[in-house]
């Protein structure tokens, strides 16, 4: 079969997958690597719904705590972006997330200011572990990608660095 790499419709394979340029991704832990960040979010979570169960039970001063708990455990973030893009005089939705909590804190309804940030803080964590995915992807995609490429330049075949390779090649 000669065993040219060439699988008869015109793609070409290194044959070794020893000349793969990367390294193989590690894999992505989603509950080792986040852990702490994702137990802050369960315990602000829980101390929401505490609130909430003792805002029911008409216990609003301890129902308040149990919303400032979970304001504290999820604001830090978000102020200090919203600090830094103050102090450049931008307005981004840092900003905008620090002033609906206090806002809301001022209006007396603290299950709301404690749930946006609670929200915001676990929309940027699946936004944080979505992009860790698709580098991980990325990554494995470039660990089986060749070094180099065989290439046919004028009539002749040669191996040449995959970086080399350009629009046009066959």
């Amino acid at each position: 079969d000669g065993n040219d790499g060439n699988d008869g419709n015109g793609d070409a394979c290194c044959g070794s997958c020893e000349t793969h340029s990367v390294a193989p991704a590690r894999p992505v832990s989603v509950f080792k690597d986040h852990a702490r960040d994702l137990v802050r979010l369960a315990v602000a979570g829980s101390a929401i719904g505490l609130g909430a169960l003792l805002s029911w039970f008409e216990r609003p001063d301890a129902a308040l705590a149990g919303y400032l708990v979970a304001i504290a455990l999820c604001i830090a973030e978000p102020a200090r972006r919203a600090w830094t893009s103050v102090r450049r005089r931008v307005l981004d939705i840092n900003v905008l997330m620090v002033i609906a909590v206090a806002g809301a804190l001022a209006l007396g309804e603290g299950f709301e200011a404690a749930t946006v940030i609670w929200l915001f803080g676990v929309a940027q964590q699946l936004e944080l572990l979505s992009m860790e995915r698709a580098r991980h992807a990325i990554r494995s995609l470039m660990a089986v990608a060749p070094a180099t490429a065989l290439v046919r330049r004028n009539g002749m075949e040669r191996q040449i660095p995959a970086s080399e390779v350009v629009i046009g090649d066959v």
